[in-house]
C-alpha cells in the first residue's frame, strides 16, 4: 500500500511537471490563462483606451474564447461578491434587466472547486482551474489505463492524447468542457473499482456524477451519464459469473448513478425549469447536418487539424467553426489507435473501448444514427452541438492508443507500415490538391503534419534497429508532446494579470452616477452585453444560451415593434436593443426609443468617432450630462423611472393586441403600463398624491416604500420570471406580467412597505431532492454492505493484456 502512494505521488509530480510545461507563461511570465488581450483589442470601452504604449484597440490577440469574456467570468464575479456577501447568488439584476444566474447550468454555483475563489484573488483560482482540468485527466486517464493492465508507457501516452487533445486545447479557457473531460474517466474507474470490490467507490460513484450535475453543461452532464450507463451496462455483461449476478451488480451501480442525479437536483431543477421558460430554440435538422455533425471528408483532421487554417492566427478559411472539429489526439495516437482497434482483442478492456467509441462516434459523426437522432427534437441535445461530445470520442481513441502501444513488438510489422503509408498517401493528396487550388495557407499546415508524420515515421522504422522498445516509446511520446504543445500554444491566450478588466473612466463614472438606472451605448459606444456584470451596472442587454423567453421577444421589438414569434440562431442567445448609426438613427426609430423608456434606460453613450450631432440627440430628448474622455453620456428625458406608481394602463391579450398599445403614439412608458389581464385591485379613484421611493435594491430583493391617497399599480422594469414573489406590508400579493415581459402589483391606499423576493419553488423542491438523495446514497451503501461479498467478480479486470 505504501509503495503505491508514493508512486501515486511520484506519478502526480510527473504529470505537474507535464502541465507546468504547457503552462509555462503562467509560471514564467505571471500570465492568466484568460483571453483578456481580445478584451482590450475589441470591447468596449477598453478597447478607447492604450494599454502598456500600445495603441488603443490595437492589443495583438487570437480572437478565441469571447464567452469567456462576456459569461463565465463576469458571472464568477458576481457569484463570489454575492456569497462573500453572505447571499445565494440566485438572481441576475445587471443584464437581460434581470435574469436567473444559479439556475443557469454554465454559472456552476455549487461546483465544488468554486472554493478556491475564497482561497485565493480571482484571477489566481481561475488559473488553478483551468490547470486543473488537463492535470486531473493526464491523472484519472492514467490511473484508468493501468486498470486496464496496460504498461506504464501506454498509460502515459493515452492521458497525454487525452489531457492535451485539440479539444481540450480549443475549450480549455471556457474552464468548463475540461472538467467533464476528468469525471468521465473517474466515474469509469470509479464503476471499475467496485467490480474489483473496493465497496467504497459506491461514494465515488454517486459523488462524480453529481459533482458533473454541478460541472456547468446540461448537454455535457446528460451525455456524460448516457455514456456512463452504456460503460455499466457494458461491463456488466462481462462481469459477473451468472445472469442473477450481472443484473445485482448492474442494479447497484444505477442504482447509484441515479442518487448521483439526484444529489445534484439542487441545481437541476432550476435548470430544467429555466430550459423551460428560455428562448432556447433547437437547431434546425439541416444545421445539423451540415455544420455541426463531422463528416466522412472531414475525417482528415485527424491527420490535418489546421487542414482550413486556424483561427487563432486568423487564417481560418472553413465555414464552420474550428472548435467544432476539434478531433485531433495526435498523429502518433491516432496511429496507434488504429493498431490498438485491429489488434482483435480478446480482452474485456479492449472490447468496451471499442463498443463505447463506436457508440459514442454514432452520435457525433454522420451517419445514418446521428441522421435519424437528430430528426427529433431532444431536449439537452437538439439544442446545442453534438461536437460537444468529441472529447468522448478522445477518449475512446486515446485508451485504444494505450492498446496499440503494448501491441508495437507483438504485431506483425508489415500492418504499422501499411497504416502509415495509407497516412502518407492521404496527406499527399491533400497538398496536391492544396498545389492546385494555390491555397498557400493550407499548404504551409500541411508542411508541418508532414513533419510530424515523418518523425513518427522514423522512430516507427527503428523497429528493426532498436531492440529496447522503451526508447522507440519515449522518442514517440516526445514527439507527441511537441505536437500536442505546438497547437495547445497556437490557440490559447495568455494575457497579464493587468489586462484583466482594468478600471476605465466611463465604467467609473457609471457606477458612480447611474445607481439602478440602465444605460445603452449608441453606434460605435456600444457595450457588449453581460460587461454590465462585471462592472456592476445595470443593463437592459444580455448574451446568455439561456435567458427568459418573454424579455426575448420584447427586446427585439426595439426594431420594428413586432414580436417575434420564434428564436434566430442569433436571437436564442442574444437579447439587445437594436443597434443604431448614423446622424438621425437615433431618433428615427421610434420603438427603440419607447423600448429604452419602458426599460428604464437612462443614459445613453456616445462616442466622438460617431460624429453625432444635435440632429442625433435633440435637446428636447436628451441633455448631456458628462464628457469622459471620448465619451459622451446623454440623460435620456422620456426614460420611465424604474419603478412608479401609476393608475392608466391598458389590457391587452394577444401579441397582436401589444404590439398596437406598443406603437400608440398615445402611450407613454412613464405614466401607462400595459397588462395582460384585469388587475384584482379597484382602481376606479385615481391617486392625486403618490410617492414610491426606493429602500434597497440587492440580487434577490427589491425593498420598495410607497404613499397615496388612492389604491394604484406599482410598476418595476425588473424581468417577469417564475419564483418571484411580492409582498404589501408583509402579505403576499400577485405580480402581473406587465409590458409583456415585467412586472406590478397592486397597492392599496395608504403608506405600505413592498418587497419583491426571489424564491424559486424549484430550488426548494430540488434541495429537498438533493438531502433525500444523499440519504438514500447512505442508505443503499449500508445495503450494499450487507448483501455484497467485498471479492471480486469472475472477468478479466486482473489478467494481463494478452493479444
Amino acid at each position: 500500500m505504501k509503495a503505491k502512494v508514493i508512486n501515486f505521488l511520484i506519478l502526480s509530480v510527473i504529470f505537474t511537471i507535464i502541465t507546468a510545461v504547457f503552462f509555462y507563461p503562467v509560471f514564467i511570465k505571471g500570465y492568466v490563462p484568460f483571453p483578456a488581450d481580445l478584451l482590450l483589442a475589441e470591447y468596449q470601452p477598453w478597447r478607447s483606451y492604450s494599454y502598456n504604449g500600445i495603441a488603443a484597440g490595437a492589443i495583438p490577440n487570437k480572437a478565441q474564447y469571447f464567452d469567456s469574456l462576456r459569461q463565465m467570468y463576469p458571472w464568477k464575479t458576481f457569484e463570489i461578491s454575492a456569497v462573500r456577501s453572505g447571499v445565494l447568488p440566485l438572481w441576475n439584476p445587471h443584464n437581460f434587466s434581470g435574469s436567473p444566474l444559479l439556475a443557469n447550468f454554465q454559472s456552476g454555483v455549487f461546483y465544488p472547486l468554486n472554493i478556491l475563489y475564497f482561497l485565493f484573488s480571482q484571477t489566481t483560482a481561475w488559473t488553478i482551474s483551468v490547470i486543473l482540468q488537463p492535470l486531473l485527466s493526464l491523472i484519472f486517464v492514467y490511473m484508468l489505463v493501468r486498470h486496464y493492465k496496460l504498461s506504464k508507457i501506454a498509460a502515459v501516452f493515452s492521458a497525454i492524447s487525452y489531457a492535451f487533445s485539440l479539444y481540450m486545447t480549443t475549450f480549455l479557457e471556457y474552464n468548463i468542457m475540461g472538467h467533464f473531460m476528468y469525471l468521465v474517466p473517474l466515474a469509469m474507474l470509479a464503476v471499475e473499482w467496485l467490480i474489483a470490490g473496493k465497496r467504497w467507490a459506491l461514494f465515488l460513484l454517486a459523488g462524480t456524477v453529481a459533482v458533473s450535475g454541478f460541472a456547468g453543461h446540461a448537454q455535457l452532464f446528460a451525455g456524460m451519464i448516457g455514456y456512463i450507463l452504456f460503460y455499466i451496462t457494458i461491463r456488466t455483461l462481462q462481469t459477473g459469473s451468472n445472469f442473477k449476478e450481472r443484473l445485482r451488480m448492474g442494479a447497484y451501480l444505477i442504482f447509484f448513478v441515479l442518487t448521483g442525479i439526484g444529489i445534484s437536483a439542487v441545481q437541476l431543477l432550476p435548470g430544467i425549469e429555466l430550459v423551460r421558460e428560455s428562448a432556447r430554440s433547437p437547431h434546425p435538422p439541416e444545421y445539423f447536418y451540415s455544420n455541426l455533425l463531422i463528416r466522412p471528408s472531414q475525417l482528415i483532421l485527424y491527420l490535418i487539424p489546421d487542414l482550413f487554417g486556424n483561427p487563432a492566427v486568423k487564417n481560418y478559411l472553413a465555414p464552420f467553426s474550428y472548435p467544432s472539429k476539434a478531433i485531433y489526439i495526435g498523429i502518433g495516437a491516432i496511429y496507434f489507435a488504429l493498431i490498438g482497434f485491429l489488434s482483435g482483442s480478446r480482452n474485456e478492456f479492449w472490447k468496451v473501448t471499442a463498443i463505447i467509441t463506436v457508440i459514442t462516434s454514432s452520435v457525433v459523426f454522420f451517419n445514418p444514427i446521428s441522421f435519424i437522432l437528430f430528426r427529433f427534437n431532444i431536449p439537452f441535445l437538439s439544442t446545442s452541438s453534438p461536437s460537444n461530445f468529441i472529447f468522448m470520442v478522445s477518449l475512446g481513441l486515446s485508451l485504444a492508443a494505450g492498446f496499440g502501444i503494448d501491441q508495437l513488438f507483438k504485431q506483425k510489422q508489415a500492418k504499422h507500415y501499411i497504416i502509415l503509408a495509407f497516412f502518407w498517401i492521404t496527406m499527399s493528396i491533400a497538398f496536391i490538391i492544396t498545389l492546385i487550388t494555390h491555397t498557400q495557407i493550407v499548404a504551409n499546415n500541411l508542411i508541418y503534419s508532414f513533419i510530424v508524420l515523418f518523425f513518427v515515421t522514423f522512430v516507427i522504422g527503428l523497429l528493426r534497429i532498436v531492440k529496447k522498445k522503451n526508447v522507440i516509446f519515449i522518442l514517440l511520446l516526445v514527439i507527441s508532446c511537441f505536437d500536442l504543445f505546438y497547437f495547445f500554444h497556437k490557440f490559447n491566450p495568455f494575457a497579464p494579470k493587468t489586462y484583466m478588466y482594468p478600471p476605465t473612466q466611463i465604467n467609473n463614472w457609471l457606477v458612480q452616477n447611474a445607481g439602478i438606472n440602465r444605460f445603452w451605448g449608441y453606434g460605435n459606444a456600444g457595450v457588449q452585453a453581460n460587461f454590465a456584470t462585471q462592472n456592476g451596472v445595470y443593463s437592459p442587454d444580455g448574451y446568455d444560451p439561456l435567458y427568459p423567453k418573454y424579455y426575448g421577444q420584447l427586446i427585439q421589438a426595439s426594431g420594428n415593434g413586432i414580436i417575434p414569434e420564434t428564436f434566430t440562431e442569433k436571437t436564442r442567445s442574444d437579447a439587445v436593443i437594436v443597434g443604431g448609426y448614423g446622424q438621425t438613427d437615433m431618433v428615427d426609430n421610434t420603438y427603440r426609443l419607447k423600448m429604452l423608456s419602458l426599460m428604464g434606460v437612462k443614459y445613453v453613450l456616445d462616442k466622438v468617432e460617431n460624429g453625432s450631432t444635435p440632429q442625433t440627440f435633440p435637446s428636447g430628448l436628451f441633455s448631456k450630462v458628462a464628457a469622459v474622455n471620448d465619451f459622451n453620456v446623454f440623460e435620456y428625458k422620456k426614460a420611465a423611472p424604474r419603478f412608479f406608481l401609476t393608475n392608466s394602463f391598458h389590457i391587452y391579450q394577444t401579441k397582436k393586441d401589444f404590439e398596437n398599445a406598443f406603437a400608440d403614439p398615445e402611450f407613454d412608458p412613464r405614466t401607462t403600463i400595459l397588462l395582460n389581464e384585469e388587475p384584482e385591485i379597484d382602481l376606479s379613484v385615481v391617486a392625486l398624491k403618490k410617492q414610491a421611493t426606493l429602500a434597497s435594491y440587492s440580487p434577490n430583493s427589491v425593498r420598495i416604500n410607497t404613499k397615496s391617497d388612492a389604491n394604484s399599480l406599482l410598476y418595476l422594469s425588473d424581468t417577469y420570471y417564475p419564483g418571484w414573489q411580492a409582498y404589501v406590508d408583509n402579505i403576499p400579493t400577485k405580480i402581473y406580467r406587465t409590458n409583456y415581459a415585467f412586472r406590478s402589483i397592486g397597492i392599496p391606499a395608504g403608506q405600505h412597505r413592498i418587497e419583491f423576493q426571489y424564491k424559486p419553488a424549484s430550488l426548494k423542491y430540488g434541495f429537498y431532492m438533493t438531502v433525500v438523495s444523499l440519504i438514500l446514497t447512505v442508505i443503499g451503501f449500508i445495503v450494499f454492505i450487507f448483501t455484497y461479498s467485498k471479492k471480486p467478480f469472475k472477468i478479466g479486470y486482473n489478467k494481463k493484456y494478452e493479444s
